[in-house]
């Protein structure tokens, strides 16, 4: 699939994710399951972060470099890029982290603000992928991506946490 097929399917993604919080009160934002759960409102500040801080970085850092070309996916990464094509429908834990953990946003503004934002590096970054040079950097389950597996994998991502969400409003609406 091409980066420019794969953001046309975030925009999906994302104008999903944006619908559905406009359907949240800030109360329902601060919801929590129990103490080692995300608030609904967390759970948009880690797509927001994962995306701006993480994902779209090691796109750059593959785009402007040429180490690791040689770099290649462990199991996990073959299993889920090349055969499943998302993750795994199962639950990812990590364990609790300041540098993890994502705060509670302060209103749903600045939710709004940080997709835009998202939305923006997402498009601004496609121009970028045709002076690529190919490099490769280690991610924690997958080992080495290039910057179009990075690029994929906010897809992925996104996606992946709808399920979450999913489970976080069943609850709260019981």
């Amino acid at each position: 699939m091409s980066n420019n097929n794969i953001y046309k399917e975030f925009e999906q993604v994302y104008s999903y994710w944006l619908d559905e919080l406009a359907k949240y009160s800030d109360n329902q934002l601060e919801f929590n399951i129990d103490s080692e759960s995300w608030t609904i409102g967390q759970l948009y500040m880690h797509l927001i972060n994962s995306t701006l801080n993480f994902h779209l970085k090691q796109v750059g850092v593959c785009i402007s470099s040429s180490e690791n070309r040689k770099g290649r996916k462990s199991f996990k990464g073959i299993y889920c890029f090349i055969f499943l094509k998302k993750f795994p429908p199962i639950k990812i834990k990590v364990p609790p982290s300041e540098a993890y953990t994502p705060k509670q946003p302060e209103s749903k503004a600045i939710i709004v603000a940080g997709f835009q934002n998202v939305k923006e590096e997402m498009e601004k970054i496609l121009s970028k992928f045709k002076n690529n040079k190919n490099g490769k950097t280690p991610h924690p389950a997958f080992s080495f991506l290039n910057a179009d597996e990075w690029y994929k994998l906010v897809l992925m991502h996104w996606n992946h946490h709808i399920l979450q969400k999913e489970r976080i409003d069943k609850i709260m609406n019981q």
